[in-house]
């Protein structure tokens, strides 16, 4: 995908295939949108344009900490300075949601709702339609490092730095099932049909659950990082 000199931190692909966005290395704070036929640069977003103001006026000075596609055709930027943006492909109009998230740099989308979490704050439900917080999932602080949302976008999964796991019902934010690791959660994902719940750890294991039974499928060692 075209010259990268500093890499690429993040990578995100459109449902269908078409698009291809990445956020840029260390030095690097744009958000580049190519596509993925030929690898071509259909536009790339800096700092000041994510937050949706001239550059001269931009108080925006972190890069974003998550990118994903909420659809075909609009990107989803989670702000490192707290704050979420969509981001239109063919156009490059960026819409700039004003709800207040914090420090929450991690975040799981599947149609249209968003889950973000982070420091210290219990883990959000945000409509993307409405704009508005549906719910919090959890009461006590705990810093989010893994969530996921299963594909009907009836489960959420969110996972901890201390290692644990709690699967959440969406429409009412009770708590269905909760595992244990003996260290921080890395990587959540349902499988296609909801029934299990993959996690990866920073102790270098792939664990896997079956939801309907609540029995583990396997415990895999991976091996060092």
């Amino acid at each position: 995908l075209g010259v990268l000199s500093e890499g690429a931190e993040l990578v995100a692909i459109s449902p269908r295939g078409d698009h291809i966005a990445t956020l840029g290395g260390i030095a690097d704070n744009e958000i580049h949108i190519w596509a993925a036929g030929d690898g071509a640069l259909i536009r790339s977003l800096g700092v000041a344009d994510t937050c949706g103001l001239p550059p001269d006026l931009a108080p925006c000075t972190v890069k974003p900490r998550s990118i994903e596609f909420i659809s075909q055709g609009t990107l989803l930027a989670n702000g490192g300075n707290g704050r979420i943006y969509l981001v239109e492909i063919e156009t490059g109009h960026v819409e700039r949601i004003e709800v207040d998230l914090g420090l929450r740099p991690v975040i799981a989308i599947p149609s249209t709702l968003a889950i973000i979490g982070g420091e210290r704050e219990p883990a959000l439900v945000l409509d993307l339609v409405s704009r508005r917080v549906r719910r919090t999932l959890g009461k006590e602080s705990e810093y989010s490092t893994a969530l996921a949302i299963s594909a009907d976008g009836t489960l959420a999964a969110t996972g901890s730095i201390i290692g644990r796991i709690v699967v959440w019902n969406l429409f009412t934010g009770s708590i269905l099932r909760q595992y244990k690791c003996s260290r921080e959660i890395q990587g959540l994902a349902f499988s296609p049909d909801g029934r299990t719940l993959l996690a990866g750890g920073a102790d270098q294991t792939v664990r896997a659950w079956d939801l309907s039974s609540d029995q583990m499928l396997f415990d895999l060692l991976i091996g060092e990082q």
